[in-house]
């Protein structure tokens, strides 16, 4: 099998970076409609996500890694020799 690492340090511990929709539950609001607390953070994994059309032009976004070890992040890992 084909072994990548970081293009900066060479570690093997890569993770990919992806958009999510968090949603904050409003469980309290002040008289003006403002949010004032939250219940406990969720991520929405059934949201397509349609504001990502007006950031990216209509285009997916480029896939983006990032290392655990020195944190750079990159489209392209290398391939160890």
């Amino acid at each position: 099998m084909r072994r990548f690492v970081c293009p900066n340090c060479g570690c093997d511990e890569i993770n990919e970076l992806s958009m999510c929709v968090v949603v904050h539950p409003v469980t309290a609001w002040s008289d003006a409609g403002e949010p004032l607390d939250f219940d406990d953070p969720e991520v929405d994994w059934d949201s397509d996500m349609p504001y990502l059309t007006d950031l990216y032009l209509g285009h997916r976004p480029p896939r983006t890694l990032e290392c655990s070890q020195c944190c750079e992040q990159f489209e392209h890992p290398r391939e160890l020799d």
